[in-house]
């Protein structure tokens, strides 16, 4: 049996990253950023795919104008990148193992829920929100155009918590990268790592993760 979440009592606020770990994007994001890089002439590998995993889109752009010299206005860019993802994700809507239910068992303890991601524009995010029916949820939905700096930096995150007037000690980050961990930590969340990787599991520990599980079915709060 897997122990619940350490002092409940000063748990308020539970801060969910969406890419990934609610939503099963990974393959998506795979073959939009194929797409993407292929339409300005060049590759996009697994390397380049588990250097940018998990970080904000403007670092995304950074990373691939220091590999390719990728030319360009960065907000342009960013808006380009993700609209090869929302249509390519669009065609096959999935959620990740036990998210819903998961979301479900929360609403039913009465905890306070909010999504910290990457991902905008807002309107598409919450667009995507209603069409997997998640949005009913979460107090408070933060995307990535709210934010100048992203993960691992800890801005979304404190925004996150500043919204719903919860202190950051209060809350409980759930994420499934490396640089989620890192800016949860960094915002002195709780911070449970989420990933059905082993390899990458191992790498949520030692980015400071608090726990870490396969899937959401196995996290007890």
């Amino acid at each position: 049996m897997i122990k619940s979440f350490d002092k409940t009592q000063g748990l308020r606020a539970v801060i969910f990253d969406m890419d990934g770990l609610l939503i099963d994007s990974e393959p998506a994001w795979y073959e939009a950023l194929s797409e993407f890089l292929r339409s300005k002439g060049f590759e996009y590998t697994v390397d380049l795919s588990n250097k940018i995993m998990g970080g904000g889109h403007r670092e995304t752009i950074k990373i691939f104008k220091e590999e390719f010299g990728l030319e360009g206005n960065t907000d342009d860019l960013i808006a380009e990148m993700r609209s090869y993802f929302f249509k390519t994700f669009s065609r096959d809507i999935k959620l990740t193992k036990g998210a819903k239910d998961f979301l479900e068992k929360l609403r039913k303890k009465n905890h306070i829920l909010a999504i910290a991601t990457g991902l905008g524009p807002e309107s598409e995010v919450i667009n995507l929100l209603l069409k997997l029916d998640l949005r009913k949820y979460f107090k408070e939905v933060v995307t990535g155009d709210e934010v100048t700096r992203g993960k691992p930096d800890p801005q979304i995150y404190l925004i996150t918590a500043q919204k719903l007037k919860v202190k950051p000690q209060d809350c409980l980050a759930l994420e499934d990268a490396v640089n989620g961990v890192l800016a949860g930590k960094a915002a002195e969340m709780k911070v449970f790592g989420v990933n059905k990787d082993e390899k990458i599991r191992e790498s949520l520990i030692n980015a400071g993760a608090d726990k870490v599980f396969s899937s959401l079915l196995e996290v007890e709060i």
